[in-house]
């Protein structure tokens, strides 16, 4: 495996862990999904810097292409949180 397909491993696997945590705890969806996006984006660089020992170059072009990369990824972990509280709150007012 080379390591351009462990780094996208890597960065899917940071992102659905973050996403998961900012769904879990935050409640509006537009601020949960910015906020993991940001989250992700960094802690990605950071493990990017680490391996590497420099900064990429093309560290900026990276950032933008992450951060669309972890939007992505927390709209689609945030999706069953949306329909799950929204299926719940229903319930709720339909029990009062």
């Amino acid at each position: 495996m080379n390591e351009g397909i462990i780094g996208l491993f890597v960065l899917l696997g940071i992102g659905i862990i973050v996403s998961t945590v900012a769904h879990a705890f935050i409640r509006k969806f537009p601020v949960a999904t910015i906020a993991s996006s940001v989250v992700g984006s960094v802690i990605f660089q950071f493990s990017s810097y680490s391996s590497l020992n420099y900064l990429d170059p093309f560290f900026i072009f990276a950032a933008i292409v992450n951060f669309t990369l972890m939007t992505l990824i927390s709209l689609s972990v945030g999706v069953p949180f949306l329909y799950r509280r929204r299926n719940r709150d229903d319930n709720h007012l339909l029990a009062d």
